[in-house]
């Protein structure tokens, strides 16, 4: 980030110290940071619709370590966010990536909200990586506004709406905590790839060298598992043939923690839970005396 305030303040003709405190210089930087990250890799995250919508209403009232964020599939990803509004605008996404402080040693979550026309609404947040997701989301809100108001150039709106950058935040990280986590149902079209970051190529002239994507790249999340949802909702609902037992159901959507890695030393002796990696995945909704459905095949056809 504070190569970027640079950057940002040398374009407008000032030294960084005179724009550290203009809010509009700030959203200026929070943005320059986040193209910068994502136009190495371009990629845009869409979510199939009952996946999205059974992600999204997952509450994040889970202890969820913020350091799951770390598996981000690369620097910066952008998901779309259909539906979500904020501060009466259509938020088309979010930009969200992680920033490193040489000097401080401090990891920090960055979010963009893609919001309005023109890139003329963004709502930029950041906060230190620590504690819980849920704490993070509440400490980018308050640092934010904190900043933004200082000498009382605060956006006009931002203290009153705290509650909603809450909630949209909450949305926005939902969806990327599930492509952090494991088994994550992440394709492209006709592809066998996954994201990634980019690699270092030989060049003739310049030795090793970074490419950035020629342009952006499409991923669907959970197409799979999409397909599977809506039928087996399809076969809860009842087909009106009697039922040997309980009738069919589906089970809410939970977040879960796994530890893994080995549970004992060389020697024999325990190691803690807490000193062992932890996997977070989302459970999604569970079919429960429903027929297997995890050969269902789905296709995706693009639509002009």
């Amino acid at each position: 980030m504070p190569g970027w305030a640079v950057a940002q303040a040398q374009a407008v003709g000032k030294h960084p110290s005179q724009t550290a405190l203009d809010p509009a210089a700030v959203v200026d930087v929070g943005l320059l940071a986040a193209l910068g990250a994502w136009r190495m890799t371009q990629g845009i995250y869409r979510y199939d619709p009952e996946i999205y919508a059974a992600v999204t209403d997952t509450p994040l009232d889970r202890d969820i370590p913020v350091e799951v964020l770390t598996r981000l599939p690369e620097w910066c990803v952008y998901v779309e966010t259909p539906r979500l509004r904020h501060g009466g605008e259509n938020v088309a996404g979010a930009w969200v990536h992680l920033d490193y402080g040489t000097r401080t040693g401090q990891t920090k979550l960055r979010v963009v909200l893609d919001a309005g026309e023109d890139l003329e609404h963004l709502v930029v947040l950041g906060a230190p990586l620590q504690g819980t997701l849920q704490h993070s989301i509440e400490e980018a809100v308050t640092t934010s506004a904190l900043r933004l108001g200082h000498h009382g150039q605060a956006l006009p709106d931002f203290r009153r709406s705290s509650s909603e950058i809450v909630a949209s935040i909450g949305t926005v990280l939902s969806l990327v905590l599930y492509i952090c986590s494991a088994g994550a149902d992440i394709t492209q079209r006709g592809k066998a790839l996954q994201p990634a970051n980019p690699q270092p190529q030989q060049t003739r002239r310049q030795g090793t060298k970074l490419f950035a994507a020629a342009g952006p790249r499409e991923w669907d999340v959970g197409v799979r598992l999409g397909a599977a949802l809506r039928a087996a909702y399809q076969d809860a609902q009842g087909d009106g043939q009697p039922h040997q037992g309980p009738r069919g159901h589906v089970r809410r959507a939970h977040w879960h923690g796994f530890r893994t890695g080995p549970s004992k030393r060389e020697d024999g002796s325990a190691i803690e839970a807490a000193a062992r990696s932890l996997d977070v995945r989302w459970m999604p909704p569970i079919p429960v005396n429903l027929p297997d459905i995890e050969a269902l095949p789905s296709t995706v056809k693009p639509v002009r």
